[in-house]
């Protein structure tokens, strides 16, 4: 197995200003992570799973007009294993923590 550490920021793509309040979500094989992100558009994941080569962050606008609509957002996350750092030499292949920041599109 391998634990992904994924953090970064969602900012509006209109203007760069940080987006709070939207859903962010990683899936694995068995396991999911869901944050929303806070006051400076700042979210954390951490999954373990299966060592994969790309992984799917999803990014849902779910509180309406609260914080200003935007569109739903998908992007793959590279993930490989030649990244992964403190392996046991076991089942456990390592971690990666990656920074993943993200502009979002605004509703028109």
């Amino acid at each position: 197995s391998a634990t992904y550490k994924l953090l970064g920021t969602v900012k509006s793509s209109a203007d760069s200003t940080a987006v709070k309040g939207l859903k962010v979500t990683v899936a694995g094989e068995w396991e999911s992570d869901t944050a929303f992100t806070g006051n400076l558009g700042d979210y954390a994941l951490s999954i373990t799973t299966y060592p994969v080569d790309s992984l799917v962050v999803s990014i849902s606008d779910t509180d309406g007009a609260v914080n200003g609509l935007f569109t739903d957002t998908s992007i793959a996350v590279l993930t490989p294993s030649s990244e992964l750092t403190g392996g046991k030499g076991d089942w456990f292949e390592g971690t990666l923590t990656k920074t993943v920041d993200v502009f979002v599109k605004p509703k028109n």
